[in-house]
C-alpha cells in the first residue's frame, strides 16, 4: 500500500483528534521499533516527543516511515525554528509546550503555515514535500497545533485560547500544570481540580478538542466520561517498565 503523503496524514490526525476517543502514546526512545510497536498495538498516532524524550530531529525523521499513521512532534520549544524543522521532516501536526503569552502562541502559529498566511520558510526538497515529489504538498499543507495547556496564563486564558480558529486542540499536561499552579502533584487539590473544570467547560462549549495525559486505564476511562476528546497513554518507557516491574512481580510474589 503506498505510503499517506503529508497533507493526508495532517487530514487523518485532525479527523481523529475531532471524532473522539482517540488514542496516541508519546515516544521518547529514539528507535524505529518504538513507533512500530506503537502501531502493532494500534494508536491512532504517536507523539515524538524532542522536548522531554531522547528524540532528536533525525530520530522524527525516522519516525515518520516506522509508524503507519500520522505522527505529531512535541517540539522542545515553541520556537519557529523548531516548528519549521519539525515540519519539514514529516511530522503531521505539532505539539506546543509552554505558552506563557499571546504572543508565545501567535509565533508558534504563525510559524506552521506557508506564506500568505504564516512564515514557515518554504522548501520542496524534504520528507514533507516527499523529497520534491509531492507537488501538491506545497499548496495542501495544513499541520495540526495542539497546544499544552501547562502554564498558569494557559487556564487564565482558555477562554480566548479556544477561541483561536488556528489551534486544532488543546492538551493537560497534569505534571507541568500542577507545578505551574503551586500544587506539584497534588491532583486532588481543589486548585487543580478547579482548573481542568474550566478548561473542559470551555473546550466542550467551544467544540475543540481536548487531551490529556493518562498513566493507566483506570484515569483514562475516568477522563473520558469527565469529557477529554483524546488520550495519550503514557510512554513506551514507562508502558515498557511497567510491563517488567509487573512480570517480575507476579514471580516472585508467587
Amino acid at each position: 500500500m503506498a505510503r499517506l503523503k503529508a497533507p493526508e496524514l495532517q487530514r487523518q490526525l485532525r479527523a481523529s483528534l475531532q471524532a473522539g476517543k482517540s488514542l496516541g502514546t508519546f515516544i521518547g526512545i529514539p528507535s524505529t521499533i518504538s513507533y512500530e510497536l506503537a502501531a502493532l498495538a494500534g494508536f491512532d498516532w504517536v507523539i515524538s516527543d524532542l522536548e522531554h524524550g531522547e528524540n532528536e530531529f533525525s530520530d522524527l525523521a525516522r519516525a515518520v516511515v516506522s509508524f503507519d499513521g500520522p505522527v505529531v512532534a512535541r517540539v522542545s520549544s515553541p520556537s519557529a525554528e523548531n516548528i519549521s524543522r519539525a515540519l519539514d521532516r514529516g511530522a503531521a501536526g505539532i505539539m506546543i509546550p509552554r505558552i506563557s503569552s499571546f504572543e508565545d502562541l501567535d509565533s508558534a502559529l504563525t510559524a506552521l503555515d506557508y506564506p500568505p498566511k504564516g512564515s514557515r520558510g518554504v522548501a520542496s526538497y524534504n520528507r514533507s514535500a516527499s523529497w520534491g515529489a509531492d507537488q501538491k504538498a506545497l499548496l495542501e499543507a495544513d499541520p495540526v497545533a495542539i497546544v499544552q495547556v501547562e502554564t498558569r496564563f494557559a487556564v487564565h486564558e482558555i477562554t480566548e485560547l479556544v477561541k483561536n480558529e488556528r489551534v486544532d486542540a488543546l492538551f493537560i499536561g497534569p505534571l507541568d500544570l500542577s507545578y505551574s499552579l503551586g500544587v506539584p502533584r497534588d491532583y486532588s487539590s481543589e486548585v487543580f481540580q478547579s482548573a481542568i473544570a474550566s478548561v473542559v467547560e470551555n473546550c466542550r462549549s467551544a467544540k475543540k478538542p481536548l487531551g490529556i495525559l493518562a498513566t493507566s486505564a483506570q484515569d483514562a476511562k475516568a477522563y473520558e466520561k469527565q469529557g477529554f476528546d483524546f488520550l495519550v497513554l503514557g510512554s513506551d518507557s514507562t508502558s515498557l517498565l511497567q510491563a517488567f516491574k509487573s512480570q517480575i512481580e507476579a514471580i516472585r510474589n508467587n
